[in-house]
């Protein structure tokens, strides 16, 4: 979450950061609940059917999809030890 904080606010105006909230046996009351208490940038969905995750077929929790303006997948990643900053330069640059 700090990275990707950091990156939302180095970047903010250049990109938009959607958080997708799939919870696995979870009501949008629960993640509506650790979201308050765990702030994320950006807009927060609720993908209650995973969509999503079979959409981009994420391999686990807190996975992360960077797209281009043109919804070019330009980087995927799990855990703490990406460099989002990277992955957010290529995005905008894309352009």
């Amino acid at each position: 979450a700090p990275r990707l904080d950091a990156a939302a606010k180095k970047y903010q105006g250049k990109v938009d950061v959607v958080v997708v909230s799939v919870g696995v046996s979870q009501t949008p009351r629960q993640i509506k609940r650790h979201m308050t208490r765990h702030a994320m940038p950006g807009r927060v969905l609720w993908d209650g059917e995973g969509r999503a995750t079979r959409t981009f077929m994420a391999p686990s929790t807190s996975y992360i999809a960077v797209l281009d303006a043109k919804g070019r997948v330009v980087y995927t990643g799990t855990g703490e030890d990406q460099n989002l900053d990277a992955a957010l330069a290529k995005a905008v640059a894309a352009r």
